[in-house]
């Protein structure tokens, strides 16, 4: 069962499914019903018995962690597939008439889809948010799977508990594997205010620059990254110009971090390691101190003072800002 690359964003719960087959054969032409219990454990990343609800994946690069999931037999996720011991959730029970005739006996063919959603771990989650990117698995092979089947000659057996009173002999194994790739995920949260320069005289001015607040959500635990700012005209430098419709003459500004002292901001990094002339997210502040997924950035934009003799009117540009992982 593979979530693929899986989204943990709020509001984003990712959810996967698989099948399986079984086939059962009589040795008989008798009327029979094959009945199959399926056992599924905790797999390799169990916690003591703790981690059926839910279960856990794992990652071991860079450094190990956890993400929580859940396997179900429904497509609403209401019924988690467990093994029936100690109480915990049931195992899940096959019936079928076994059909057909001689020479080769009566069978029974069925389809069965398991159903699994990324869940929070109890006690160090209260969402998606806090699981650290990276690839996670859970191999449910060994003794983490099993099934027992038996016939009944008269009815199919109906009642899941009848599972919880059957041992399953060694090596009747249905063995499978749950895997997830977390993408760094982080986001600007919205809206983000202009920044606003006044209204400015074509000489004497000597400081004109003003200031916005950018605020980057991660909805991936510790994701590294860096931003770039990029204007309209496309300058790496963060070198843009304002410009009115009609008007031949631009505005010249820089784009800078923090104030009009701060370093360039520009946007020829390409990750979070090569930042370039970018902003690594470690020049943010945390939003609020405790916050380990929310940063706010200052950005200032800086006008030359010389290149304000121009026409009156309103100038203005865009800027794009880019994530990097």
């Amino acid at each position: 069962m593979n979530f693929g690359t899986a989204q943990t964003m709020s509001g984003i719960t990712p959810t996967t499914q698989s099948s399986m087959t079984i086939q059962c054969r009589s040795d008989s032409n008798a009327d029979k019903y094959a009945n199959i219990c399926l056992y599924i454990g905790e797999g390799s990343e169990h916690n003591n018995g703790q981690n059926y609800w839910p279960r856990r994946m794992k990652r071991s690069s860079p450094s190990a962690a956890y993400a929580g999931f859940g396997i179900y037999t429904d497509a609403a996720f209401t019924d988690y597939w467990g093994t029936g011991v100690w109480g915990r959730a049931r195992p899940v029970l096959i019936s079928g008439a076994l059909t057909g005739t001689a020479p080769w006996g009566r069978a029974m063919r069925q389809n069965v889809t398991l159903y699994a959603r990324m869940e929070p771990l109890p006690n160090t989650e209260t969402n998606l948010d806090n699981v650290e990117a990276g690839y996670y698995v859970n191999h449910f092979d060994g003794g983490h799977t099993a099934w027992v089947a038996h016939s009944n000659t008269a009815t199919a057996l109906t009642d899941p508990t009848v599972c919880n009173t059957l041992t399953p002999p060694d090596g009747q194994l249905f063995p499978f594997r749950v895997e997830a790739s977390i993408p760094n995920q982080c986001t600007i949260e919205k809206p983000v205010s202009d920044i606003d320069l006044g209204t400015r005289k074509p000489v004497g001015e000597s400081d004109v620059s003003g200031t916005t607040e950018i605020l980057v959500r991660c909805h991936s635990k510790d994701s590294n990254y860096n931003i770039g700012l990029e204007p309209s005209n496309g300058n790496k430098l963060g070198q843009g110009e304002l410009a009115q419709t009609g008007i031949t003459e631009r505005i010249a500004y820089q784009l800078k971090l923090n104030s009009s002292n701060g370093s360039n901001w520009g946007n020829n990094g390409v990750t979070s390691s090569s930042a370039g002339n970018g902003v690594n997210k470690s020049a943010g502040t945390a939003t609020p101190a405790s916050s380990t997924t929310r940063k706010k950035f200052t950005i200032a934009a800086v006008v030359s003072p010389a290149s304000l003799n121009v026409p009156a009117g309103n100038y203005s540009d865009k800027v794009t800002v880019t994530i990097y992982y």
